[in-house]
């Protein structure tokens, strides 16, 4: 999505891993891209391989930033993608603290 590479997030993983630095892990659900179970799980399983999480927070895909992008005059990859309903994301949601907890 980002088109970046995940060698610099796994660096700081690794580092907050090596210090106990306590973290919370936020993830944005995204419809039809993120906001399946299997992703849940698989992410839920992810996450509970670091020993120091004390929160995940699913955050539901919302277009406030739509409008801006446009005015800037920048393509914005999700501007036909619409808002996340609330409710499934409280249901993921329980995936993941299911599978951490």
């Amino acid at each position: 999505m980002t088109g970046g590479n995940f060698s610099e997030p796994t660096k700081f993983l690794d580092a907050v891993k090596k210090n106990g630095t306590p973290l919370w892990i936020r993830h944005v659900v995204v419809p039809n891209l993120t906001d399946s179970e299997v992703h849940m799980k698989g992410l839920g399983e992810y996450v509970k391989t670091i020993p120091n999480v004390e929160k995940v927070e699913l955050l539901p895909y919302h277009t406030l930033g739509v409008e801006k992008y446009t005015v800037m005059g920048i393509n914005y990859p999700l501007k036909d993608t619409m808002c996340m309903c609330k409710e499934k994301t409280k249901q993921l949601q329980n995936i993941i603290l299911d599978i951490v907890s």
